[in-house]
Formats: C-alpha cells, sequence, structure tokens
C-alpha cells in the first residue's frame, strides 16, 4: 500500500470513528422529547442528562488532551467507542431513567484529542490541511445521522432503534 493510500485509510478511519461516536452521543439528544415520555420525567430531568454530559466532556476534552500522548492511541480509541456502545446498548435494553445521568455521563471525551495526536503524528504536511477539513465534517454528519434515525424510528415507534443502531456502528467501527 502505497504512503498516499495509507494515510487517506488513516484519514477515512479517525473520520468514521468520530463521526460513529457523535451518532452516539446525539442519540440521546435526538429523543430527548420521546424518552421524557416514556420514562415520565421532567423536562429538568431530561436536561440535566445533557448537562452533566456537557461538563463531563468538557473536562474530559482538557484532561484527555494533556494525557492522551501518554496513552496507546489504537486502544483508547477502540475502548471509548466500545464504552459508548455500551451505553447506548444498555438505554436500547430500558435502563432505569436515573442511570442514565451517570450513564451518559462517563461518555467523556477522549477521541477528538486523541484522533488529532493520530493524525499529526502520521498524515505528511501537505496532507494534514485535507484531513483538518475532513475531521470538521464529523459532528455534523454524526447529528445529521442521529437525527435522520430518530425521526424515522420515532415514526415506527420504536424510538429506542436508534441507540442500537449507534451501538452497533460503534461496536462496528472499534473493532
Amino acid at each position: 500500500m502505497t504512503v498516499r493510500k495509507k494515510e487517506s485509510l488513516l484519514i477515512f478511519l479517525c473520520w468514521i470513528a468520530y463521526t460513529a461516536s457523535y451518532l452516539g452521543r446525539y442519540s440521546y439528544n435526538a429523543n430527548i422529547n420521546l424518552i421524557m415520555a416514556d420514562y415520565g420525567a421532567s423536562h429538568g430531568e431530561a436536561g440535566l442528562v445533557t448537562t452533566m454530559f456537557f461538563f463531563a466532556y468538557g473536562v474530559g476534552q482538557v484532561v484527555n488532551g494533556i494525557l492522551c500522548r501518554f496513552y496507546p492511541k489504537r486502544l483508547v480509541i477502540s475502548g471509548a467507542l466500545c464504552v459508548s456502545m455500551l451505553i447506548n446498548l444498555s438505554v436500547f435494553m430500558g435502563v432505569p431513567f436515573g442511570a442514565i445521568r451517570f450513564l451518559w455521563c462517563s461518555n467523556f471525551s477522549v477521541l477528538w484529542s486523541s484522533l488529532v495526536l493520530v493524525l499529526s503524528e502520521h498524515i505528511s504536511k501537505d496532507k494534514l490541511g485535507r484531513a483538518i477539513v475532513v475531521m470538521n465534517t464529523t459532528t455534523a454528519i454524526g447529528n445529521f445521522v442521529a437525527y435522520a434515525l430518530a425521526g424515522l424510528f420515532a415514526r415506527t415507534g420504536s424510538y429506542k432503534l436508534t441507540f442500537l443502531t449507534a451501538a452497533v456502528v460503534m461496536g462496528g467501527v472499534a473493532v
């Protein structure tokens, strides 16, 4: 495999990992109204889940940004996707609502700093700009797919399939 193809493959793998993570992260937000109705949760209770996630994610960005150079990226990236997969799978299986806020809080950010470091260490300078542009599409695409799936599955009366789909995608990407 040529260096050019290896770099393109690495960019794609980093892209798909972060896009999959956003599919998993936004599966809750995309279904929040149905979750509130299903669990009988108030707006405040449902919003607390996203608030706790926001703070855990922010702290995780800083901490992992500092520490990511010290741990094995391949294992950490796959491990983070597996943790998020298990969180989404537990929501699909009907974990009690009180547990969701703590599960979602553990869905902290390890990926971004690790993926950016992997790209910066293994992509040539002339292709790094392209990699950055590609990586900046992950949030929008992951978000779009999460909301599209939520809308599709809500129409069938099975909103929890969004969580199952996210779990399957993240598990596949982790492998």
